[in-house]
């Protein structure tokens, strides 16, 4: 029900923060770039987790999923700090 409930608001939010970030002019040329990696992601990850499993088992699967989010969490720190510092682009 949480997956599903921020699934929603995240599809939602996300073309009203795109325009309200960049504009609307490059609305369509910024989704696609975000789209690409996402799409190409969920497509690639159940075919990934099905062989890290069976190379090395289930616990290195939620291990490689929460490298991932640390990663994650990591560069959103990263581009939260570079913002604020003034060098990233509006």
């Amino acid at each position: 029900v949480l997956f599903g409930l921020g699934f929603g608001v995240g599809t939602i939010a996300r073309p009203a923060l795109l325009a309200d970030r960049y504009g609307t002019a490059a609305y369509a040329s910024l989704n696609g770039a975000l789209t690409l990696p996402v799409t190409v992601a969920k497509a690639a990850a159940p075919l990934m987790a099905a062989g890290i499993a069976q190379f090395a088992g289930y616990p290195s699967v939620m291990a490689a999923v929460a490298a991932a989010c640390a990663l994650g969490a990591l560069c959103l720190v990263a581009y939260d700090r570079r913002e604020r510092a003034g060098g990233a682009p509006a």
